[in-house]
């Protein structure tokens, strides 16, 4: 991956108030190697700011989506992440910061789904829209305890305390996403009226230990066609990093989560990516080993996951998944 990020020259275009990202992956599989691709405009900059956002990049739906990549604890985001929220669309937003950056917002209008594994619906990441109708998109979140961010938003938040916090710090949010998407493939020509909710919050205890949990609430409601479906998304880690020993600046971390993804109807509008598209839950225990040499910026991951498929029709099907991955950023 490679990024362009913001301003280094002074020029009239270049200011602390105008913001720019341009994040290019070379084995994207969306049909295009640009992920982001967005300018941001601060209109007020003072104890409150907010700013206009146009382009492609994340809607904020979702904590630990948002979250950087480079930044997770375990080597991919959590199963109801990836499926309730992870993706990409091209839009305009407006980003507010109130309280010394502890309330943060986002609201705006977008091409396509929150979800990256929305089927049925047209798609979000490097797609036009297909219809007359946008998306509407909202986030929030509140520190008690403090800004969590340093200053900065959701994309900058990474997982883990690595001994930096002294007294607890945490974060609660919540969003919402109202779809007017136009039925694809099996489904086309039926207008489909979504309503997706997350609720979120993650918190640093001091000492290393952390935790965090999403819950996803998601009904696709097809006008004149198949009956609407509920689908519903949860998840919830803890971990735990050791103090550096010595002079080195390595450390050892070590987390456990538990997730699960349940469907109600066989109309597929949400894919678990497990394998079956009929009704019932799955469900993952997942444990990790992490060596931090350098924290998130270069680390070695170890990762066991227990996965049980359960339809409500038919027999469980159970899948044991390693994963292991060295990530190097310079």
């Amino acid at each position: 991956a490679y990024e362009i990020r913001n301003c280094d020259w002074s020029s009239d275009v270049c200011s602390s108030d105008l913001k720019y990202l341009l994040r290019l992956d070379a084995v994207d599989t969306q049909g295009s190697i640009v992920k982001d691709a967005w300018a941001h405009w601060n209109f007020m900059a003072d104890a409150t700011t907010v700013g206009l956002r146009m382009g492609q990049g994340k809607s904020g739906f979702g904590l630990e989506a948002t979250g950087a990549e480079d930044g997770l604890y375990f080597v991919d985001r959590s199963a109801a992440s990836r499926t309730f929220s992870d993706q990409r669309s091209r839009g305009a937003w407006l980003f507010g910061s109130h309280s010394e950056n502890r309330l943060r917002w986002n609201a705006g209008l977008q091409n396509g789904d929150v979800a990256a594994a929305s089927t049925g619906l047209e798609g979000g990441e490097e797609d036009a829209n297909t219809d007359n109708e946008l998306n509407f998109v909202a986030n929030a979140s509140f520190d008690p305890m403090g800004d969590t961010t340093g200053g900065k938003g959701g994309e900058s938040i990474r997982q883990g305390d690595f001994g930096d916090v002294k007294d607890l710090k945490g974060t609660i949010g919540a969003g919402v996403e109202i779809g007017n998407g136009k039925g694809t493939g099996a489904l086309t020509g039926p207008d489909i009226d979504t309503t997706s909710i997350n609720i979120n919050t993650a918190w640093m205890f001091g000492g290393g230990l952390s935790a965090q949990g999403e819950i996803f609430l998601r009904t696709d409601d097809p006008q004149g066609a198949a009956a609407a479906q509920d689908s519903t998304g949860w998840y919830a880690m803890l971990t735990y990093t050791m103090p550096k020993a010595g002079n080195s600046d390595m450390q050892w971390g070590f987390g456990v989560r538990v997730n699960q993804i349940s469907r109600d109807d066989a109309t597929t509008f949400i894919n678990t990516g497990a394998g079956t598209n009929a009704k019932g839950d799955v469900t993952e225990f997942s444990a990790v080993v992490d060596a931090f040499y350098h924290g998130h910026a270069c680390k070695t991951q170890v990762e066991y996951t227990w996965q049980n498929i359960n339809p409500d029709v038919g027999s469980d099907t159970t899948n044991n998944i390693l994963r292991v991955q060295f990530q190097l950023l310079f």
